[in-house]
């Protein structure tokens, strides 16, 4: 009876440790498949993200991300991966490195997680990086709460004479009003942004897009202006010189450049409003700013002045001592600079020549020559493709498959880009091109092939066709 009584209360004490482990194992520890569904959300810039988790490990992800970048370089780059076995989830973390992607999450809870992604491309023809930050959902988890209606009444601006009303009105006022955004130069109407119509607002310092089909606050996405108006101007960002980290500094490694006063404090004092919690975090400053593209920096600015400013994918900062803090530091007016550029600054108009169309198994497709010749900065390595295809006379043919009912934009360029597999061209004297890049570019699937010096015409020969002469 003894031995019984000392039996049971051994059972009863190792119970009781078992269960005092479990209370003391750390928050981000989860039972084995406390993870397991399927995930959805968006990155910061609003564009769709995705993911799968089986016996708590990442089974497959996919993915959307605006890229910029020197060469032949897609406007949006997307893909979708499935890994086996699957990755597996450290406690409630995961870092997948692979092929020009690298892909952190934390999971927040047992229905929210976010993260980082980055992908980056350098294949001789394209040539760039994409940072961004990320939130998804387990699908089946309680939404929440339905936002109020934003006030429809119009606030307009006499300086101007344009109005702000709805979303736009909204967001202009929660996330930072007159000093980020600016004026309003225009009316929110519709434009054509990446290929596809969007109801848009130009502001003195950005533009405001209304993307409805996205969950808040992604609904509204701001134009990457810094970008924007440095291609205006014929300049790449990517040949900028580079930082190093620094005390009283922050460096981001994506993309090699510092952020240092005055301009940190900037930064820091301005965000997106995303999760509604007092103050600003660096997730928020780089969802209004972006990274920073260059180091500090004297240019000559419109009013022919010379000013210290630093390049943000979406903003430029400009400093300005002789004014007392905060307004040492002011952004310039990137909105009216890239809508209304300086006459002496025109873009010039890009050299399309549309050459013919082809009916195929995947659609229609429509063939257009390019003069790349004055495409590329002029220290741009002639070496190696795609720069040293920047030559006089050289183009270089793009086949356009247009969106498709029913499919997403990345389904669109996997489509055409695996139809093209053995398509080329021969030209009149008789040099043959291969495709050498595709992919999403201008919202529309494209394949691109390499160039012809003025050998029209092409004969265009796609797999299942018979071949078909383009061109004069």
């Amino acid at each position: 009876m003894i031995a019984i009584r000392h039996t049971v209360r051994l059972i009863t004490c190792m119970l009781a440790m078992i269960a005092l482990l479990i209370t003391l194992a750390p928050a981000g520890t989860q039972a084995q498949g406390t993870y397991d569904g399927n995930w959805s959300g968006t990155t910061a810039e609003g564009r769709p993200f995705s993911f799968t988790v089986v016996t708590n490990g990442i089974k497959t992800y996919e993915y959307r991300i605006t890229f910029s970048g020197s060469g032949f370089c897609p406007s949006v780059a997307g893909a979708k991966a499935e890994m086996s076995p699957p990755h597996p989830i450290e406690g409630n973390t995961f870092s997948i490195e692979g092929y020009q992607i690298t892909l952190n999450g934390t999971f927040n809870s047992d229905t929210s997680a976010s993260g980082t992604l980055e992908v980056t491309i350098n294949d001789g023809q394209c040539r760039g990086s994409a940072n961004t930050t990320w939130t998804a959902t387990k699908e089946g988890a309680a939404q929440p709460e339905p936002q109020p209606q934003p006030d429809t009444e119009e606030r307009c601006f006499s300086e101007t004479g344009y109005c702000i009303s709805g979303r736009i009105r909204e967001y202009w006022e929660q996330n930072g009003g007159l000093p980020v955004f600016g004026l309003p130069i225009g009316p929110q109407q519709e434009e054509t942004i990446e290929g596809q119509p969007i109801q848009a607002q130009w502001f003195e310092r950005n533009r405001l897009e209304l993307h409805p089909a996205n969950a808040r606050p992604y609904d509204v996405l701001l134009g990457r202006l810094g970008v924007d108006r440095l291609i205006q101007q014929g300049r790449d960002w990517f040949t900028f010189a580079k930082g190093q980290p620094q005390d009283g500094c922050l460096f981001f490694d994506e993309s090699g450049h510092s952020i240092c006063e005055p301009f940190l404090s900037a930064w820091r004092a301005s965000g997106l409003e995303l999760d509604g919690a007092a103050g600003k975090t660096q997730a928020e400053n780089l969802a209004l700013f972006g990274l920073p593209i260059s180091e500090p920096q004297t240019e000559t600015m419109s009013d022919g002045k010379e000013y210290t400013v630093q390049w943000f994918e979406r903003a430029r900062f400009e400093s300005h001592p002789e004014n007392q803090p905060p307004f040492n530091v002011l952004l310039g007016l990137l909105g009216s600079e890239v809508r209304n550029p300086p006459a002496n600054q025109e873009p010039e108009p890009e050299p399309e020549q549309p050459i013919g169309t082809i009916n195929t198994s995947v659609g229609v497709l429509h063939i257009t020559g390019y003069d790349i010749s004055n495409r590329f900065p002029p220290n741009c390595d002639t070496s190696s493709p795609p720069c040293s295809f920047a030559k006089d006379g050289f183009q270089v043919l793009i086949v356009w498959l247009d969106r498709a009912d029913g499919g997403s934009i990345v389904d669109l360029g996997s489509t055409i880009f695996d139809a093209s597999e053995g398509a080329y061209v021969i030209g009149s004297d008789g040099s043959r091109s291969d495709r050498f890049t595709g992919g999403i570019m201008q919202g529309r699937g494209f394949v691109g092939f390499s160039p012809l010096v003025n050998t029209q015409p092409y004969q265009f020969i796609w797999p299942g066709n018979e071949p078909v002469i383009l061109g004069q």
